[in-house]
């Protein structure tokens, strides 16, 4: 079959031809990309000075020969380092929980009875979820035990995050905060980190990863999935033993992390060798080998060989060979478990002695592995692409379904861990301005968040590949910890430096089931106040408040924070539909919102006078009739002019009479176009069925861009040949199809702040509505990003449905670029996929995970077409100027991946799901105008602005207290941040609350003038962080210069999760586009 991958293999062949000499030497070819020779070894990143090799995690030392020294030729034999594991997975086919009583009690506690019993065993183990749980409840003789294990390097702990997480669909700090959780508690238990990392069951792997894993003090990477091509190719070449030096583009030229990280693909993912399953003790028990011995004994020249031993070694450089031996929930009986490992190899060692087998571990493997680098002198060479999408297994399956799968519980775990860090931030803010903790429930509530957080990130989670109902517990514990903890947020909000102005404060959050986005609910009153927040670092100008009562007038008013009284603030009416064709409005408040400031509305309704009921019911029965008539006319828009509401009256809001022929006149001369005529104007050229057209002309940076919208959907293949599935994007189509839905309605909403028009498409089959708005925001800086708010109908059978966004004015030659985890990004290159009558695979095969946003550009550089979305996707710009977004799938087949459910999600109704997801249009002229954009979007997008709700608000109160001061500490907070090009910050404590770790996301959008953040610069920062959050601080009475936040505060830079930075790394990385820096911050717990 291997003449099938043909088309795949040629640029990986080209890249790869120079390196078949297995000891390296020759020139790298002016055609190699991804995988090169390297001058350097591994020896020189991790020997200390003068070649002794350091100890261990748990600084347990070895002697100065390894074992395999004691022969008089050294290497000459195979020496297989046997790898004891259970792969226990925190959810998949059963819950956390019931895995946890089930399956890993008896494990943890038979593998630790036996590694007492036997010496000379060992053991790895890696999810800290499973782990921590099983410590909590052991004896202290136990735990004694355990430690001992571990320092004695018999135990280790690989990776040590709270769960093995996905590498596709978790952003950057969504990866970090994993990790930090897990490994808080071995700092806090054992006194050290893991220096290893392993992910033995991920579907893919990301630069991302790559890169962070290094910054955070992994000495090597270990994981068992690649490309099936990729993989045979590196067998070939010897380089499945390797140094992933990741490749990331930047504004003027692509650059490398400083150094990279040893990484090692095993040979059989986490299995044991042979094809031997050793889940069962039964079946271990029962095992004939003699008969293994017959079917794999086997002479070759002088040797005596086992063959299937030997395809371990085929794929490296040295002698020394990783040999994984473990399997899913493995050892829950060790005892049987390691005496078959002993008569498994001492019945080989009666046929041959080609093989040397010891216990051992990934630590213990690395030590032997760099003496022998340096004794032989060998090479490892380099490789600078990433692992995605995963293609393996079975016939032509792309693993890249799964960044779509799921839709909407990926926006709920997306929002959950929105909101779970902006509660931390709120936290930790807080506290940092008291002298002591008071108050313990904000330690239990953050530290269910981490934990929730952390849990959500494994691999058969957010990925959405568990069964539905794991993956419902998931949702539920989310929506009931998001409860319970925005009840808590609301007294802290509430009772911090607005205390006593509001009356039943309460946040408002995203719930994915709510058509209407959460409105305002005024219950029986006429009057609402709304606390808005803007936790970034930039300016957020508007904000939409959503009403449902079109028959009444809002009025809006903010709160002078220096004259202390409401003033008038101008506002859009926009009024929409939703899926059932009822009428809601949006109430757009021009108002720009300061970084991390606060304002406060008071939002009013009244009655319409009675000739406006009048009118508004004309209008209602005409866009009925209109809606009807469009089947002949194809080309009905509909324009509302809004009129600013002004009136002394404060139930009854007088609006002037308007000339209905006036109306009329300009709906006939702007009815194609919204905008800003002195900014931005966005027009409609054509819209049908199948397309929108737009015409984009930015007044400002006098650009004119061509800009198509399309619903489009691939079928999913149900051929004979191995189908898709939940993992698995799988296609019988090379082009995508258009739905034959039909566009029945295009409604205009203009104003002086906002515009938006909204199409409306009603399935021909289901007798269902989708619809797509899309806002225009006025923007002093030109067009800005174009909003298009998607909600779309359930889906039929076997439909993997795209959005299309287009643009004629951009040929991009199939290269493409996409968001590694949110932070930087990766350039991707068109693949030709297999296309045969009834399975074509280009398109899978040029999907990648979008976790953030994706561009193409036109060859001059001069010229960028940005997407940047709400939730993890797959998505593709691999056709010319065309970027396509997988934003659902319901597929009625299975992908022999281990799930047996079909992915047909229902709802509550017994329908096929609807989906709603958001997406940001940005056209740039340059590289540094795309970065600039990108960043912006999704800072804002992943910090959103948030919104509180009150019945009441004490302006009597508010008049007593003095909010200057922490509005100055807001501007010169992000007036340092600024200086210092940071971003975005984060405030992550341990589960105790007596450590935080203050990240700050810096953007080096200017080589030539790199920012250095030093002591002086992080003392202010905390300082600020300190004051926005102190209530001292509004306390006319008060004599801030005592306060805490004065205080000098105990702080270090550190590891992203808090390890000890060494000298000659605290300057690691600074020409990467994005960095991340971190303080370690003590807090005053008593």
């Amino acid at each position: 079959m291997m003449h099938k991958y043909f088309s795949y293999l040629v640029t990986l062949l080209i890249s790869i031809q120079v390196i078949q000499a297995q000891l390296g030497g020759q020139n790298p070819s002016p055609f190699s990309t991804n995988i090169i020779p390297r001058d350097s070894d591994y020896l020189r990143q991790i020997l200390a000075p003068g070649g002794t090799p350091k100890t261990n995690q748990n600084q347990q030392k070895f002697s100065e020969k390894p074992f395999k020294y004691e022969d008089q030729e050294p290497f000459s034999k195979l020496v297989i380092h046997i790898i004891p594991h259970s792969h226990t997975d925190p959810g998949w086919l059963n819950t956390p929980e019931n895995y946890y009583k089930a399956s890993v009690i008896p494990i943890l506690n038979s593998v630790m009875k036996y590694l007492k019993e036997d010496e000379n065993t060992t053991f790895i183990y890696a999810e800290m979820y499973f782990f921590e749980q099983w410590w909590n409840v052991q004896n202290n003789q136990t735990k004694s035990d355990v430690a001992q294990y571990i320092k004695d390097g018999r135990l280790e702990i690989v990776n040590g995050g709270w769960v093995a997480s996905d590498e596709a669909c978790p952003l950057y700090f969504d990866l970090l905060e994993n990790i930090k959780r897990g490994h808080d508690f071995l700092k806090k238990q054992f006194g050290f980190t893991p220096k290893v990392a392993w992910h033995a069951d991920s579907f893919g792997h990301s630069s991302q990863t790559a890169k962070l894993f290094k910054e955070l003090g992994f000495e090597a990477f270990f994981f068992g999935r690649m490309k099936d091509e990729y993989k045979e190719r590196m067998i070939q070449t010897q380089d499945m033993a390797f140094i992933w030096n990741p490749k990331f583009v930047g504004i003027d030229s692509d650059y490398q992390a400083h150094d990279g990280i040893y990484s090692h693909l095993t040979h059989n993912i986490y299995a044991t060798p042979c094809d031997i399953g050793i889940g069962s003790p039964r079946q271990l028990q029962t095992f004939d080998f003699d008969g293994f011995i017959r079917r794999n004994f086997k002479v070759e020249g002088n040797k005596r060989i086992i063959r299937c031993l030997e395809d371990f070694t085929m794929g490296y450089k040295t002698q020394n060979i990783l040999m994984m031996f473990g399997d899913d929930f493995a050892y829950s009986d060790a005892k049987v478990t390691f005496n078959f490992i002993d008569r498994f190899t001492e019945k080989i060692a009666q046929f041959t002695d080609r093989y040397v087998f010891k216990y051992s571990t990934f630590s213990r493997y690395l030590k032997d592995l760099k003496e022998e680098l340096k004794y032989r002198n060998l090479k490892l060479n380099a490789y600078s692409g990433d692992f995605l999408p995963l293609k393996m297994f079975h016939y032509e399956h792309y693993w890249n379904g799964f960044y779509t799968s799921r839709p909407n519980h990926k926006d709920q775990i997306r929002q959950f861990t929105q909101l779970a860090q902006y509660s931390l931030n709120e936290y930790v803010q807080y506290q940092l301005s008291q002298d002591k903790l008071e108050n313990l429930e904000v330690v239990y509530y953050s530290q269910k968040l981490m934990e929730e957080w952390a849990l959500l990130m494994h691999h058969d989670t957010i990925t959405g590949t568990s069964i539905e109902y794991v993956m419902r517990q998931h949702i539920d514990q989310v929506k009931l910890l998001n409860y319970q903890n925005t009840d808590f947020l609301n007294r802290q909000v509430s009772g911090n430096i607005y205390q006593g102005l509001f009356e039943n404060l309460r946040i408002d959050y995203h719930n994915i089931q709510d058509d209407h986005d959460n409105p305002l609910i005024f219950g029986f009153q006429t009057v609402i106040y709304t606390l808005i927040h803007n936790p970034n670092t930039y300016n957020q100008f508007g904000v939409r408040l959503r009403v449902l009562d079109v028959q009444l007038h809002y009025k809006v008013r903010v709160w002078d924070w220096t004259n202390r009284q409401f003033n008038d603030v101008k506002i859009d009416v926009l009024n929409l539909k939703n899926y059932e064709q009822n009428d809601y409005a949006d109430l757009f408040v021009a108002l720009n919102i300061a970084p991390f400031s606060h304002e406060i509305f008071e939002i009013t309704y009244g009655l319409k006078p009675f000739r406006q009921l009048q009118k508004f019911e004309k209008n209602q029965l005409s866009k009925l009739d209109n809606q009807q008539e469009y089947d002949q006319t194809s080309a009905l828009i509909e324009d509302e002019i809004i009129i600013e509401e002004s009136s002394g009256n404060e139930l009854v809001f007088e609006k002037p009479d308007t000339n209905e022929s006036t109306q009329e006149t300009q709906h006939q001369n702007i009815h194609r176009e919204i905008g800003f005529k002195d900014s931005c104007l966005l027009a409609v050229d054509d819209a049908n069925s199948r397309e929108i057209k737009f015409i984009l002309k930015d007044l400002v940076h006098n650009m004119t861009v061509k800009l198509t919208f399309q619903f489009k959907y691939y079928s999913s293949y149900v051929g004979y040949k191995d189908q898709g599935g939940i993992y698995v994007f799988k296609t019988k189509q090379s082009e995508s199809s258009y739905f034959s839905d039909e566009l029945i309605l295009i409604q205009k909403q203009s104003g002086d702040y906002q515009t938006s028009i909204q199409f409306t498409y009603k399935s021909r089959a289901k007798n269902t509505l989708s619809i797509v708005t899309v806002y225009l925001t006025r923007n002093e800086d030109g067009c800005g990003d174009i909003e298009f708010d998607v909600k779309r109908d359930g889906l039929d059978v076997n439909v993997e449905a795209t959005v299309n966004f287009s643009s004629e004015d951009i040929q991009n030659n199939g290269i493409f670029y996409t968001d590694s985890n949110g932070l930087e990004y990766v350039k991707r290159l068109r693949r030709n996929g297999l296309e045969e009558i009834d399975l074509k695979s280009t398109a899978p095969a040029n999907f990648y995970p979008i976790n953030t946003g994706i561009f193409i550009e036109n060859n001059q550089k001069s010229l960028q077409m940005i997407v940047m979305n709400d939730r993890p996707q797959a998505g593709s710009g691999f056709r010319d100027g065309i970027i396509e977004l997988l934003f659902n799938r319901r597929v009625l087949t299975a992908d022999g991946l281990g799930n047996p459910e079909l992915l047909n999600e229902m709802n509550e109704r017994s329908e096929p799901i609807r989906t709603h997801n958001k997406y940001f249009i940005r056209f740039t002229k340059s590289r540094e105008q795309a970065f600039k954009a990108i960043t912006e979007r999704t800072i804002k997008t992943l910090n959103p602005v948030r919104m509180f709700n009150a019945n009441r608000f004490n302006s009597e109160k508010a008049q007593q207290n003095d909010f200057s001061r922490i509005r100055q500490h807001q501007y010169e907070l992000s007036k340092i941040l600024n200086q210092l090009d940071i971003v975005d910050y984060k405030l992550i404590p341990d589960s105790e609350f007596e450590i935080v770790l203050l990240w700050l996301q810096q953007f080096n959008h200017n080589k030539s003038s790199l920012k250095i953040v030093n002591r002086e610069h992080a003392k202010k920062i905390i300082e600020l962080i300190c004051k926005i959050s102190d209530k001292q601080e509004v306390d006319i009475s008060m004599n801030i210069l005592q306060g805490n936040c004065n205080q000098n505060r105990n702080f270090e830079f550190t590891k992203s999760t808090g390890q000890h930075l060494k000298l000659n790394e605290e300057h690691q990385n600074e020409y990467s586009l994005y960095k991340i820096i971190t303080i370690q911050i003590m807090l005053n717990k008593t």
